[in-house]
């Protein structure tokens, strides 16, 4: 044979099983944006590139279990919003649960009829629905014309963000006929759901805020809840306004919730009056997020310290936003039996707070400093001694030069006296640049160098606690398209 004369390889070549891997590859869902830009992500647009592709495309339902439906303020979905698409949709998509997002800011008719459809011909297939529709115009009418969703039996994942009771009403009627729910992101009048009838949920983001005790009723309903994020705000004047929510005001033991988030609006009693209320043995995660831009509040150090007394848990991540916290409770903190020698991950973030107020100086440094040994007869504990992950953002002061290296060069690359490697370090620091010569930019740079994830910055804006409650948002659409 002359393979000079062989015909140049085809993709037509390529086997049937690989070329439907690469589409799910490349096809990562379905947007019903309709600017040209966005036609690429649809297996619709690749339909006319061949028959033999098209009948691949057809007979993949794993390409047509993800769907994403998004207007801007000057555009509305039209034609994949129709009954018929939306009916072809749902088939192809067999035997596998339907993935749908639906983020809108402006009212149509379109949206309102697309939504109608996707609950009349998607309800018994869909298995994860992300619903943004946050414009008062038109709300009323909008739910007032939906019917009713008698059965969501795939459904295991809701996240829900609307305004008002009429659109709360309608989607808490939807989640309650959904029997396997287990993972629910709501943001909408609380009151209109039946915590009760929610007991198989394992996992709740509640970002309407509500009082301590109304948190503490929800708790003792979802028996079998793991992770919680709850933004919390004890006026009364607010939490009465919103409908039918009972409260729970005696402590309570929670036994299997291992992620705790709390973004306190307000003051630290938000802190203190929820965590004085219950006792989390299987804790393994506190994150604590002022949620108001340019207010800060202070630490509830007492009530946290007797908390995490009484639930004698053992913590591997600690993340506190946007508190005024002292470096001297931190160091009390990070001491706690709870935390001293499990905690793998440490991040505590002001950003826009006062740049003499230091949280991380060299006293905390120091602290985390494994010392050298003197001799085999040295008991002295390490504290931290599994710590992987650090980030500390305008927390330390002006007087660290030098204290930051140390700490680091002690944990990597070799960590002394069996600890384990650092990995990730992001420093944010005030007034002074890590671009300018100095021993903690010096020493930094050269463990980067040698393989540490470094990121150093000066005066800059790394981290808000907005932006964090819009990470939990991406973090959702990540899962739901993963």
């Amino acid at each position: 044979m002359n393979l000079l004369q062989a015909p140049p390889p085809s993709i037509n070549d390529v086997p049937i099983e690989l070329l439907q891997r690469i589409l799910l590859e490349v096809i990562p869902y379905v947007n019903c944006f309709p600017s040209p830009p966005y036609c690429h992500d649809s297996p619709v647009s690749l339909l006319g590139v061949c028959r033999r592709w098209r009948d691949i495309i057809v007979a993949t339902p794993m390409l047509w279990t993800k769907l994403l439906i998004r207007t801007s303020d000057s555009e509305s979905p039209q034609k994949l919003l129709s009954g018929d698409n939306i009916r072809t949709w749902v088939e192809r998509s067999k035997p596998y649960p339907l993935k749908i997002i639906i983020y809108s800011r402006l009212y149509s008719l379109q949206l309102q009829s697309g939504t109608q459809h996707l609950m009349t011909h998607a309800s018994r297939n869909l298995g994860n629905i992300f619903f943004f529709y946050q414009n008062d115009e038109g709300s009323e009418d909008f739910y007032a014309s939906l019917q009713r969703v008698d059965e969501l039996p795939r459904l295991t994942e809701a996240s829900i963000f609307v305004k008002g009771p009429c659109a709360s009403e309608w989607w808490g009627s939807l989640v309650h006929q959904a029997p396997n729910l287990h993972s629910l992101t709501w943001s909408a009048f609380p009151g209109y759901l039946q915590w009760s009838r929610l007991s198989r949920i394992t996992r709740l983001e509640l970002l309407w805020p509500i009082s301590s005790e109304q948190a503490l009723y929800i708790l003792t309903c979802l028996n079998d809840l793991v992770e919680l994020g709850i933004r919390l705000y004890n006026d009364a004047r607010f939490i009465t306004y919103i409908p039918s929510l009972p409260s729970a005001s005696q402590k309570h033991l929670i036994h299997n919730l291992r992620i705790l988030r709390l973004y306190p609006i307000s003051n630290s009693e938000d802190i203190a009056a929820f965590v004085d209320l219950v006792t989390l043995p299987s804790l393994t995660t506190l994150e604590v997020a002022m949620t108001v831009e340019h207010h800060s509040i202070e630490w509830p150090q007492t009530h946290i310290l007797s908390f995490l007394d009484r639930s004698s848990c053992v913590l591997s991540r600690l993340d506190l936003f946007r508190l005024d916290i002292t470096e001297e409770q931190t160091i009390e903190l990070l001491r706690h039996d709870s935390m001293s020698q499990t905690l793998v991950e440490l991040v505590i973030s002001r950003l826009d707070g006062d740049e003499d107020l230091t949280i991380a100086g060299d006293n905390l440094f120091k602290l985390l400093t494994i010392p050298k040994s003197e001799s085999s007869d040295d008991v002295t504990p390490v504290i931290l001694p599994r710590l992987n992950t650090v980030a500390f953002a305008f927390t330390m002061g002006k007087a660290t030069d030098g204290a930051l290296s140390d700490m680091v060069q002690s944990r990597y690359p070799i960590p002394r006296n069996g600890a384990a490697p650092l990995e990730h370090l992001f420093a944010v620091k005030h007034g002074l640049s890590f671009e300018e010569s100095s021993k903690d930019a010096e020493g930094l740079l050269a463990m980067h160098n040698a393989g540490l994830d470094v990121v150093l910055q000066g005066d800059c804006e790394w981290y808000s606690t907005e932006e964090k409650m819009s990470s939990n948002i991406k973090r959702i659409l990540e899962n739901i398209f993963a």
